[in-house]
């Protein structure tokens, strides 16, 4: 997977990803301190999901579609975190296999979108978040 990873990001859960293989894009790298809508159509063009711990502003943000078009909107996709950024590496660890399965089954069945929650217990899967 292509991975747009969020200024709020810890490196070591981006480096995470990338053990496991992934192409991570850091935000900071081209676009230091962008503004969230900036972010998701950074992500859109570069066809890439959204890496963050601020799910609740990329949730509105792409549900809206600002700046999206409605096609790349139904195919963004979004890994939120919603534990304490110290664990972060550790969850990707743990639960990487669980989010790769997320994005291949959600696109085998659906062009739609895929939003993936990962907290300090579980990780839940949703399809069409952006409808």
């Amino acid at each position: 997977m292509r991975l747009l990873i969020d200024e709020n990001v810890p490196d070591s859960t981006a480096k995470a990803f990338e053990a496991l293989g992934h192409e991570t894009i850091y935000v900071r790298d081209d676009n230091a301190r962008a503004r969230d809508q900036a972010v998701a159509r950074i992500a859109e063009l570069r066809g890439a999901i959204v890496v963050t711990w601020n799910v609740r502003h990329f949730r509105p943000i792409i549900r809206k579609r600002l700046g999206l078009t409605r096609r790349s909107a139904r195919q963004m996709g979004l890994i939120g975190f919603r534990c304490d950024e110290s664990i972060g590496a550790k969850r990707v660890n743990e639960v990487g296999s669980l989010i790769e399965y997320a994005f291949s089954t959600g696109k085998q069945v659906s062009s739609d979108s895929v939003a993936v929650t990962v907290t300090t217990e579980e990780v839940r899967w949703e399809l069409g978040f952006a409808r």
